[in-house]
Formats: structure tokens, C-alpha cells, sequence
């Protein structure tokens, strides 16, 4: 299996290993990642804002969202891919310290691992830090963190480079107008069963 990362399927076979094979067992760990997701998402905002109620107010409107819990209750990487978000987050804007810049490598490589698409936001970061002045802690350390991300995640992406299908197909350039055409709309509908597509038009 090289078109989907395996943190997810180790996961779940861990969890049967100690639950038994039901559905329990295949719900749980990725259950406890969303309730962990909540819980960081509160202490995050806590920790960066220094306001309880701007905090407690993150975290209610996660528990609120449809999206989110329906996501929250499946066997697949989603909850997973939240739960570490919040974390890269967590540890960048920490990021003064070997210890610190060691957890983001871990949080960027283990999110990487959970679905490809979990490196945009490092990237994402990383670009940021080179360019926003009050970022210049972290762009120190992203010297340090960025090699160790690229020899933990690179090796992965070479290997299902390899496969015909999955996530290779999403890598590999178009063939056509009408491949790209396709994409996009696949693309589209995926975010629209994410977002409140209506909500986020009125709130923009």
C-alpha cells in the first residue's frame, strides 16, 4: 500500500490488537484524536491569546461543527490530520528551542505521514517565516527543521511516485482540459463536504 500513508492503518490494527475487531476498535483512536483536536484547539488559543474566552469560544465552535464531528466518528486519517494541525501550530509559534523545534519536525513529519496534503501547511509556515518580521525565532529554527522534515517525508513520496493510482494521480500533471476541469471539480466538491460553503460566503 503506497498511495495512502500508513499511520492511519497502523492505528487502527493497534487498536484491534487491545479492543478486538469491531467497530469500536476502528472508531476509537481517531474518536479520541477529535476530542484531543478540541482540547488543544482551547489551550492553543489560550496560550497564544491569553484570553480564556477567545479560547473557550475556538473550541465551542469546533464541538458546534457538523463537519467536524461527522469527520470526528470515521475510521480515516481526518481526525488524525486535525489533532496534528493544531499541534504543528502549536509547536511554530513556540519554536524557540532544540526541544521545541523537535516537536514541530515530529508534528510536521507525523501529519505528512497521515496524508500527504498535511505538508502544505508546513510549507505554508516555513514561507511565512522567512517573510513576517515577527516570525524571525521561528525562521531560525526552520534551518534546522526543514532538512529533517524533507529526509522523513521525500523517501515517501519518491516510493508512491512509483503506483499508478491514489495520490500519485492528484501529483502528476494534467493530460488534458478536461483531466484539469475534472479536478477541479473534484476538488470543489471535497471542500464543499469540509466547509460550510454557505456560512463562509456570508461571513467573507
Amino acid at each position: 500500500m503506497v498511495t495512502h500513508p500508513w499511520i492511519q492503518y497502523y492505528l487502527t490494527a493497534g487498536s484491534f490488537l487491545v479492543f478486538g475487531q469491531n467497530t469500536f476498535a476502528a472508531r476509537f483512536p481517531f474518536a479520541l484524536a477529535s476530542w484531543m483536536s478540541i482540547l488543544f484547539v482551547y489551550f492553543f488559543l489560550w496560550r497564544l491569546t491569553n484570553n480564556r474566552w477567545t479560547a473557550f469560544s475556538a473550541a465551542a465552535l469546533l464541538v458546534l461543527s457538523v463537519q467536524f464531528l461527522l469527520y470526528a466518528r470515521q475510521c480515516r486519517y481526518c481526525a488524525l490530520n486535525m489533532l496534528l494541525i493544531v499541534w504543528l501550530f502549536w509547536s511554530f509559534f513556540k519554536m524557540k528551542s532544540a526541544r521545541d523545534c523537535m516537536l514541530f519536525i515530529l508534528a510536521s513529519v507525523f501529519l505528512f505521514h497521515t496524508h500527504p496534503y498535511g505538508i502544505a501547511p508546513v510549507i505554508a509556515l516555513g514561507g511565512l517565516s522567512l517573510v513576517y518580521r515577527p516570525f524571525a525565532m521561528q525562521r531560525r529554527w526552520i534551518w534546522f527543521a526543514a532538512p529533517a522534515i524533507a529526509l522523513l517525508t521525500l523517501p515517501w513520496l519518491a516510493l508512491s511516485s512509483l503506483s499508478s493510482s491514489g495520490s500519485a494521480l492528484n501529483t502528476t500533471a494534467a493530460q488534458s482540459p478536461g483531466e484539469f476541469i475534472e479536478r477541479c471539480a473534484q476538488a470543489f466538491i471535497e471542500c464543499t463536504s469540509v466547509t460550510p460553503l454557505i456560512g463562509s460566503v456570508i461571513i467573507l
